[in-house]
């Protein structure tokens, strides 16, 4: 039932209101999935590829702070599938106090 409103979302391009649970299911995924101890970047495709599949947005910017270094991915849903374009670090943008 899950994969048809996802899939209805993306054919129709409408957004619909989404219920609170649905965003609780979402970061519990999240959650769970980085406590599996997976490599970074592989987390980062995962991550990006289940906001997309989730929003159905057609690309996603998700910026992953480790270590003082600023991690960026950009993923896009082309074909139904997710494509991760890259994966960019960047020195640390944090100010001291």
């Amino acid at each position: 039932m899950k994969d048809q409103i996802g899939l209805k979302r993306r054919i129709t391009g409408k957004i619909y209101p989404r219920p609170i649970q649905d965003f609780w299911d979402l970061s519990n995924r999240i959650l769970e999935y980085s406590n599996r101890g997976v490599l970074r970047v592989e987390f980062q495709e995962e991550v990006c590829r289940m906001i997309l599949e989730f929003s159905g947005c057609a690309e996603v910017e998700l910026w992953l702070r480790e270590h003082g270094k600023y991690h960026r991915s950009v993923a896009a849903a082309e074909d139904g599938n997710s494509i991760c374009r890259g994966i960019f670090a960047t020195p640390s943008m944090r100010t001291e106090n």
